[in-house]
């Protein structure tokens, strides 16, 4: 028995899920923009709203953060440090069902409080993140930047 596929549906199909993925880009551009707000404004309860229960984020030179609560205080220490500036351009999402893998870059720059004696920081890189909806709202579910900045020689 042979099948076969209609190159016209596999077409249409393709179509489908590039609309779908453009559709999802979207709403992940906004959920970015406002994760960039919070940062700087050091909302560490709204920012840890886009991220699951069993979120995991894997900070550059450091082990990584498992789940809402431990990234909850690892963000509320380093917000409490200075001022965290991220730009953040998604650059492609792939979708399908409720899954959702964007890749993008990032920009960061922290400026520490007055009464701190800790240089300022700045890096740039990219990230891989993947998005799940879950009760019809789309959260991080792991988060992994990638600086293209070398690590300074001691």
């Amino acid at each position: 028995m042979t099948i076969s596929i209609d190159s016209l549906a596999v077409d249409s199909l393709v179509n489908v899920v590039d609309y779908y993925s453009l559709k999802i880009k979207k709403i992940i551009e906004v959920k970015n923009k406002q994760l960039e707000a919070w940062y700087k404004a050091g909302l560490v309860d709204s920012i840890v709203t886009l991220f699951t229960d069993t979120t995991l984020q894997m900070p550059p030179n450091q082990a990584p953060i498992r789940g809402k609560e431990a990234l909850r205080n690892s963000w509320s220490q380093l917000t409490d440090l200075g001022e965290w500036v991220f730009s953040i351009t998604t650059e492609e999402v792939k979708s399908v069902e409720h899954l959702a893998m964007e890749r993008g870059k990032y920009s960061i720059n922290f400026y520490p409080s007055n009464n701190l004696i800790i240089p300022p920081m700045n890096d740039k890189g990219n990230y891989m993140a993947l998005w799940e909806r879950i009760d019809n709202e789309w959260q991080i579910q792991w988060y992994a930047p990638v600086s293209e900045l070398p690590l300074l020689t001691r």
